[in-house]
Parts: C-alpha cells; structure tokens; sequence
C-alpha cells in the first residue's frame, strides 16, 4: 500500500485543512459498521428491500467517493418485454 506524508492541504487561511482522505476514511469506517451490524439479519432474511436501501445508498456514495467522484453515477437499464 502506498504511504504518503503529504496528506494535508493549505486551508484559506494559510493552515492546514482537513483533506478527503479523511472523510473518504470515515465514509469506509462507517461502510463496516453498517455491514457488520446488518450482515447477519439480512442473511436470516430479517430486512426488507426498503430497510437495506438507506445501507445501500451509502454503499453507493462510498463507492463513488473511491472512485474519486462527486457523486454515483445514476445507471440507466433498457428493458423490454419477451413475453408477449
């Protein structure tokens, strides 16, 4: 794994500002928490498709964040009926 020590920036006023490496750390700090503690109701199947959406929706802005965007990109699926 790479190591730096250049892991603070210049804030406005001349000090130094906390960096997005910090938040992205918090973000998967908080990633493993979530899927620690939902790992084993979801497996027993105790969630619903709307209780694990909040899960997923930071999921989604982790993944974005790792990837060095804003925000996740919105998917767009084309589908069409086969069965009629």
């Amino acid at each position: 794994m790479r190591r730096s020590c250049a892991c603070a920036r210049r804030g406005a006023d001349g000090g130094f500002a906390a960096t997005d490496h910090a938040e992205l750390a918090r973000r998967m700090k908080l990633a493993i928490v979530m899927l620690g503690y939902a790992v084993d109701d979801i497996e027993r199947g105790l969630w619903s498709v709307a209780e694990r959406e909040p899960l997923a929706a930071e999921l989604d802005q982790l993944s974005a964040a790792l990837r060095g965007k804003p925000e996740p990109g919105l998917v767009h699926i084309e589908s069409e009926r086969t069965d009629r």
